[in-house]
């Protein structure tokens, strides 16, 4: 499929919401004349902690590249939602208590081949491709509405022709914004390292600071990682709209080698709230 016919036939496909649960695969290009077409894929049957290839979800300088590609090529990223199909169209209000805290499963990371440390990353977004379903949810205590809710609560979306609409918000239809969540660059070792003092000085004067947790990290080698949910010089979980197709970062490396992880130059990871497909270059 060329860039063309691609970027066509987006806009008939549902959107991503800003919400958890739903893009299906997220695709995305590293800048210049295009060449062969790197595609990570995953298998979304297997959770990514129980040894899911393509993907890690823990922000780390060891974790080794899954792909690999020239500047300039174009990459597609299938992406998990951030709940890893945990949440679905059966789930239910109070089924959200039992749900792990799996955020963020990430696709990645890539490498760019000849990238060196001080280089400028720029990354444009080409276009995504979303699934059918999504969802949004309310943790008791979590989030910044998280204290005015005492019982969780769930809206499942229904994705079709550029809108979503749920049973639970009867009444509503809201446009397509596809966007990623989470996008970035692997963290150098000095990066890795002051980040962790950091949060570590915050979490000591009473800062809410999600610090490394070896439970259900992935892979192995990073169970002493950074947590997904901040952003940070690296990128990481920014969730703004102006992620869509079209949209163009611009990442300093700063890092001791080059890998892209959707969130890394290493591309370290790409993650949506729905499963989907992003193109990028």
């Amino acid at each position: 499929m060329t860039r063309e016919s691609f970027r066509s036939q987006i806009w008939d496909l549902p959107w991503r919401a800003r919400s958890s649960g739903f893009l299906t695969a997220l695709i995305c290009a590293i800048r210049h004349a295009s060449r062969v077409p790197v595609r990570i894929e995953i298998d979304r049957a297997l959770r990514l902690d129980r040894g899911a290839a393509g993907g890690h979800n823990r922000w780390h300088p060891d974790i080794a590249a899954v792909a690999s590609c020239e500047p300039g090529d174009e990459v597609t990223f299938e992406i998990r939602d951030s709940r890893d199909r945990e949440i679905l169209r059966s789930s239910s209000h109070d089924d959200l208590l039992a749900v792990p805290s799996l955020a963020h499963p990430l696709t990645g990371p890539l490498e760019i081949r000849d990238a060196r440390p001080g280089d400028v990353l720029e990354v444009e977004v080409l276009g995504y491709a979303t699934d059918d379903f999504a969802w949004t949810a309310i943790w008791p205590g979590s989030g910044y509405l998280g204290d005015l809710f005492g019982r969780p609560y769930l809206a499942r979306w229904e994705l079709a022709g550029g809108l979503a609409r749920s049973e639970e918000i009867p009444g509503v239809a809201v446009p397509a914004c596809t966007h990623a969540g989470t996008i970035g660059v692997a963290p150098s070792r000095a990066l890795f390292e002051r980040a962790l003092a950091r949060e570590r000085d915050l979490a000591a004067r009473g800062g809410r600071v999600p610090l490394p947790d070896p439970e259900l990290a992935w892979p192995p080698e990073a169970a002493d990682g950074l947590r997904t949910y901040p952003p940070r010089e690296n990128g990481g979980n920014v969730d703004i709209r102006d992620l869509g197709p079209g949209a163009r970062l611009v990442f300093h490396d700063g890092a001791d080698d080059a890998t892209y992880r959707d969130r890394d130059d290493r591309i370290q990871a790409l993650r949506h709230r729905l499963p989907a497909v992003s193109l990028i270059r």
